[in-house]
């Protein structure tokens, strides 16, 4: 993927993004602030937006391809009251929106995903758990931040909160094209795209952030916008400042209407949905951590020491006998050594690998039970051998075959229990529960 990286002076994304300066940022994130002198109000925008999200509901019955059809009087009576009914820590504001390419998206989300989003949600869950409580996070769910995960009940229930980056990655302009080092982010990570500085990101509740933010951004026809050109737009800003950042978004009282963390509606496809997503995350994080030079160097090192080629060291890596079992153990100790000397490397792989990897086994263990007793001529069995047969699901497993730490030889049987457990299925129609959990 050809990422464009444009060098400036300016290292920082230093003030947090709010209502009051949003619209001077995306300005001179055009690259053209002379050009964009004369800012239309915010009102003016809004009216037009609301009109022509109005007009879309009549050409198409819908606003976007996400929502359920309902009957035109109905969506624009919804889409009217969305306008309407701006929470009080957020208000409709100008902002200069600069298209930018799909590609250049794709490397900011994937940036976000694997490196950014799970330092944030620790961060969060370090400095900012009474705001968390106070949106209705549990403990349980908090002390899965710390780990870099979703927040999610001690049954595994995710709440329906997410992330959401106040300048849109879309039409971020040279913000999606600069990287620069976040102050929030340790230096040895290395540099971020200014658009996923923790200035620029704030955790809200779907509601607030689909239900409104996105659908006033969709009505606008964003999508739409042609790459590399600016155009004025309004959004819904959150009212922040310096002295009180609101890195969550707890509601007002005042505001009624809007109502804090929830559990996630849980349905099988929910939990298949979320599934895909983690898996996607997973080998992200396996290429990035299997790509690190010091981490390929300790592999590569043990290869060489113990005078193995590629075929032999997966022979070793996948093998059940115990001559082959004695070999990995003496891979492991060596790579477990090894990563004492690299600690940034080693915290990675403990604290954002393992615990992904395992949150990921889990669901994929549970969903499995679901399917199997549902039958093999079932829907949700399907679907779930049609995720067992994705390419991110088959990415990771090779992965898993790679690095050969003390934990990834427990997730290792892990994979190979499920994957009797589901042939076992195939077979007699029943449900196993052989090494569930280990």
């Amino acid at each position: 993927m050809y990422v464009y990286l444009l060098k400036n002076k300016d290292q920082k994304m230093k003030k947090i993004i709010s209502a009051n300066n949003i619209t001077e940022e995306t300005i001179k994130a055009s690259g053209e602030p002379d050009r964009y002198k004369n800012v239309p109000d915010a009102k003016t925008l809004s009216d037009a937006a609301l009109e022509k999200g109005k007009k879309t509901i009549d050409k198409d019955g819908v606003l976007n391809k996400w929502e359920k059809p309902r009957e035109p009087k109905d969506a624009k009576g919804r889409l009217t009251r969305i306008f309407n009914s701006i929470p009080r820590n957020f208000k409709l504001v100008t902002v200069l929106y600069t298209k930018i390419s799909k590609q250049q998206n794709d490397a900011i989300a994937k940036e976000f995903s694997n490196k950014v989003k799970p330092r944030f949600l620790r961060f969060l869950a370090k400095k900012h758990a009474e705001d968390l409580k106070k949106l209705g996070i549990c403990d349980h769910g908090i002390q899965r931040m710390h780990k870099g995960l979703d927040p999610a009940d001690d049954q595994g229930r995710l709440y329906n909160v997410n992330i959401d980056h106040v300048i849109e990655r879309a039409g971020s302009g040279r913000l999606g094209l600069e990287k620069s080092q976040d102050p929030h982010i340790p230096e040895d990570v290395g540099e971020t795209f200014k658009v996923n500085h923790f200035n620029n990101l704030m955790l809200m509740t779907y509601p607030v952030h689909m239900g409104q933010k996105n659908l006033i951004n969709d009505s606008q026809d964003l999508y739409n916008a042609r790459v590399g050109k600016s155009q004025w737009v309004t959004m819904m800003i959150p009212i922040r400042s310096e002295d009180n950042k609101k890195f969550v978004f707890v509601p007002d009282n005042m505001d009624k209407h809007v109502k804090g963390a929830i559990l996630r509606p849980e349905t099988f496809d929910t939990r298949i949905g979320h599934l895909k997503f983690t898996l996607g995350q997973l080998l992200d994080g396996f290429d990035s951590f299997i790509k690190n030079r010091k981490v390929h160097d300790i592999i590569s090192k043990i290869k060489h020491d113990e005078k193995t080629d590629r075929k032999f060291y997966f022979k070793v890596m996948r093998g059940d006998s115990d001559e082959l079992r004695e070999k990995r153990s003496e891979f492991t100790s060596l790579f477990n050594e090894a990563m004492k000397d690299n600690r940034r490397e080693k915290k990675y792989h403990d604290e954002r690998l393992v615990s992904l990897a395992s949150d990921t086994f889990d669901l994929l263990e549970e969903i499995y039970e679901t399917a199997s007793k549902k039958g093999v001529g079932s829907e949700e069995w399907k679907k779930y051998t049609v995720l067992l047969n994705n390419s991110n699901y088959g990415g990771v497993v090779k992965k898993l075959f790679i690095v050969p730490s003390q934990e990834t030889e427990i997730l290792r049987e892990r994979y190979k229990n499920l994957r009797d457990n589901v042939n076992y299925t195939i077979q007699t129609g029943k449900f196993s529960k052989k090494g569930f959990g280990r």
